[in-house]
């Protein structure tokens, strides 16, 4: 697995035989990670706006966590 971008206490964007994943921090008082693969539409998005679209994508996580749980690949 090959790590693409680590920002420290934010979130981690990895890719491994053509699939990608965001591992992102969220929470406050009590921190957690929320893990996913990308899907499709979404590595095309990051092949199109790069950095920046992971970022956004980053944060909207944080902002909505229980939104994405459903998608955590936490094992």
């Amino acid at each position: 697995m090959k790590e693409i971008i680590n920002k420290p206490w934010n979130y981690s964007f990895f890719e491994d035989n053509n699939n990608y994943f965001l591992c992102v921090l969220c929470g406050g008082s009590a921190l957690f990670e929320i893990n996913l693969k990308l899907k499709d539409e979404e590595i095309t998005l990051f092949k199109t706006y790069g950095e920046d679209y992971i970022a956004n994508f980053a944060k909207n996580i944080q902002d909505n966590p229980s939104k994405y749980s459903d998608r955590d690949i936490t094992v």
